[in-house]
């Protein structure tokens, strides 16, 4: 037979055309070292470490602090809702124990002593340690001096286990105004509101919203916050504190009859923070009653309290202008 000269050519021996896309075969080579100048290793120093440890307990010594404070915060401002007292006041013929409620479903139990024939209610806001089944003898003082059906008022925590904070105690107070309101048909304008201690932050408080026949204001301060700040110059409270309690911004809107006392023996909330919170009044009618030989946790003696409810008698007559200036009397003046 003869051979066909169209016999298909093998091209499987053909070597494939390379392409522009051709991966070329990675080659490893090791990698030279920049030029440049070497690192250098810094050692430090015994007396170098120890300042940074030092630097680093104090730190976190500090946090730790702040931390504490913030979660103290409640203990520290109302001492008294933490302490143990299972007792029960008794019913006497002038005092009895009342009961009232709050928001958050709160009943809470104050102490009243109804005066016969008294031409004044008063509401009594008590200190941060203190609780208002502790005040019968403080109610029958008061109610001597200003002629007044008394009643001692009590906040949330001091007598069962809600967490007292600011807007809570207020409205507890507000609370105790609208029993007395209810109890002797009478108007929010009607009652002396008389605050000690943090009670003065809650009498301004309840003073703004609905006003008062007249402000008595006892050994209270300006700012919470600014007395934290004098107690812990430390720590920024300014900023962390959550119960600030302004009675500054507060007392501007009440321009009703003002009376205040503070020692200027007074350690836990000094002089100066209770003479501000009286120069920050635009009240026209306004008295300052400066006593001294007494601090914090001491009684004002007798003659002062009376020197309180006798210009408050006087604004509430008429008879009485503060002007300008302020007058500062002290309980061994004449």
């Amino acid at each position: 037979m003869a051979k066909s000269d169209s016999q298909t050519p093998n091209t499987s021996s053909t070597p494939a055309p390379k392409t522009a896309n051709a991966k070329r075969p990675e080659t490893h080579q090791p990698r030279q070292p920049k030029p440049g100048r070497k690192k250098r290793v810094k050692v430090r120093t015994p007396t170098t470490r120890f300042i940074i440890w030092l630097l680093r307990v104090v730190g976190f010594g500090y946090a730790a602090v702040l931390v504490t404070l913030v979660v103290m915060e409640e203990r520290l401002v109302y001492p008294g809702a933490y302490m143990k007292d299972t007792s029960v006041a008794a019913d006497q013929p002038l005092i009895e124990s009342v009961s009232y409620n709050s928001t958050a479903k709160t009943t809470l139990t104050g102490r009243l002593l109804e005066r016969q024939q008294s031409k004044n209610v008063l509401l009594f806001f008590h200190g941060n340690a203190s609780k208002a089944k502790w005040l019968d003898s403080w109610l029958i003082q008061v109610s001597g001096q200003f002629d007044a059906t008394v009643m001692a008022a009590e906040y949330r925590g001091f007598e069962d286990d809600t967490d007292p904070d600011e807007r809570g105690v207020i409205e507890d107070c507000l609370a105790a105004r609208d029993y007395l309101c209810d109890r002797y048909g009478v108007e929010p304008a009607d009652i002396i509101l008389y605050g000690r201690s943090l009670g003065g932050g809650c009498a301004i408080a309840v003073a703004c919203r609905g006003g008062a026949k007249g402000v008595v204001l006892e050994s209270t301060f300006d700012r919470m916050f600014n007395v934290a700040a004098e107690r812990y110059p430390f720590v920024p409270v300014r900023l962390l504190m959550r119960n600030r309690y302004d009675s500054v911004a507060k007392l501007t809107a009440y321009k009703g009859p003002l009376v205040q006392i503070h020692s200027l023996d007074d350690t836990v909330i000094p002089f100066r923070f209770g003479k501000a919170l009286f120069e920050s009044s635009k009240s026209p009618l306004k008295y300052f009653i400066e006593a001294s030989g007494v601090d914090h946790i001491e009684p004002m003696p007798v003659d002062v309290i009376g020197r309180a409810a006798s210009k408050l008698d006087e604004f509430l007559n008429g008879n009485f202008s503060s002007g300008t200036d302020s007058p500062n009397i002290s309980p061994s003046q004449p």
